[in-house]
């Protein structure tokens, strides 16, 4: 979570440390799959969290303390994850966060609405938007990575997730990072619900 935000300081949290590149919106509903930010531009900063789909949604990025990780589907049961800066995104959120609020949960998450509920209740306090970082056990998940068929232009939003490829993530140890707010739907989240979030398993 973001550091503590004291309601007598005027300043709480840490304000502006939030760089938006592109918007969802202008991939899914103009077809602006090319890269518009190229990782290596960014790679110096202290602290850095990102998330974005890699140009012309061909596979997944997050950036976890300064360390960049591309996720590229293999087949319908494999995937390559590597670590680079050599990619660009057509769409990106990021932070240079330093510091953290760490508190312990318990409780089961069995839905996404699970997690929404779980992350505004602790963040009552935190000035908006802001990024969390979940980490622990799951015993089954689902994911996807995008891994759109190789085109320049969509013609309809629906055409954004075809290709798309799901997996199941079981037992095993891994990292949430995501992004909250809900001033930022189609800018760097979805529709539907106030974050935008990647995992990323313990052993990477």
């Amino acid at each position: 979570m973001k550091p503590d935000a004291k309601k007598d300081d005027p300043n709480p949290g840490c304000p502006n440390i939030y760089l938006f590149n592109g918007a969802m919106k202008n991939v899914i509903w103009k077809g602006e799959l090319a890269g518009i930010i190229s990782l290596e531009t960014i790679k110096e900063k202290k602290g850095l969290y990102a998330l974005g789909p890699v140009e012309y949604l061909s596979g997944g990025l997050r950036i976890i303390v300064g360390r960049s990780y591309v996720s590229k589907a293999i087949s319908d049961s494999s995937m390559a994850v590597q670590e680079t800066f050599q990619v660009k995104a057509p769409v990106l959120v990021s932070a240079n966060q330093l510091d953290w609020h760490s508190e312990d949960f318990i409780p089961e998450i069995r839905t996404i609405q699970n997690l929404e509920e779980l992350t505004e209740g602790a963040s009552v306090d935190f000035e908006r938007p802001f990024a969390f970082k979940l980490i622990g056990l799951v015993d089954t998940a689902e994911i996807h990575i995008q891994n759109l068929p190789e085109v320049r232009k969509l013609c309809f939003p629906e055409e954004a997730s075809r290709g798309q490829t799901n997996y199941i993530i079981g037992n095993s140890e891994l990292e949430t990072v995501g992004f909250f707010s809900a001033d930022h739907k189609d800018f760097f989240t979805h529709h539907d619900p106030n974050f935008h979030r990647h995992l990323i398993t313990e052993d990477r």
